[in-house]
């Protein structure tokens, strides 16, 4: 699953970003400091981690935001998505999260896990800076999503190791 584009309203600065699409390959974003980049990052974010964003993040002197992230494809762990899907919505009013269909009906949805492999986005935001690494390398930091280069030690280790074949292929080439 990709996200194809992103329609804000009320969230944070952008009192409406009119849809806006992302091509499937890289996404460059590039602005002044405070002037939303983090805040669209945030949002697809916020299908991963839910309490990313609250109803403080609304636009001031409003009382909800909007948030419509358009995709293509299926995610393992929302099995229900099919092509009369049109977008996830998501709202800071009530922080109700489901999936719109083309037809108007909301239906509810699962939170995607922040577990390799099955995350949508891996978050390096404004908080890049570690107070420490977790030297220890297993399983669960290697596939483990944080905000931080914390299990930094874990992710190479992962690259260079042969057993993990597409990584350590696409490592090898770079």
């Amino acid at each position: 699953m990709w996200i194809t584009g992103i329609e804000l309203k009320n969230i944070r600065g952008f009192k409406e970003l009119p849809r806006t699409d992302f091509s499937q390959g890289i996404n460059i974003l590039i602005g002044p400091n405070n002037s939303g980049k983090s805040t669209i990052l945030y949002s697809i974010f916020f299908l991963q981690r839910p309490n990313i964003l609250n109803t403080r993040d609304t636009t001031l002197g409003t009382n909800d935001g909007e948030i419509h992230l358009y995709f293509q494809g299926r995610h393992r762990d929302i099995i229900a998505l099919n092509p009369s899907y049109e977008y996830f919505h998501l709202t800071l009013n009530n922080l109700t999260r489901g999936i719109k269909l083309k037809e108007g009906q909301i239906y509810g949805m699962p939170q995607i896990p922040e577990i390799e492999p099955n995350n949508l986005i891996y978050p390096y935001l404004s908080k890049r800076k570690t107070a420490g690494f977790i030297e220890q390398i297993n399983e669960q930091n290697v596939n483990s999503v944080t905000g931080t280069f914390s299990n930094l030690y874990n992710k190479i280790d992962r690259l260079i190791n042969p057993e993990f074949e597409s990584g350590n292929r696409q490592y090898i080439r770079a």
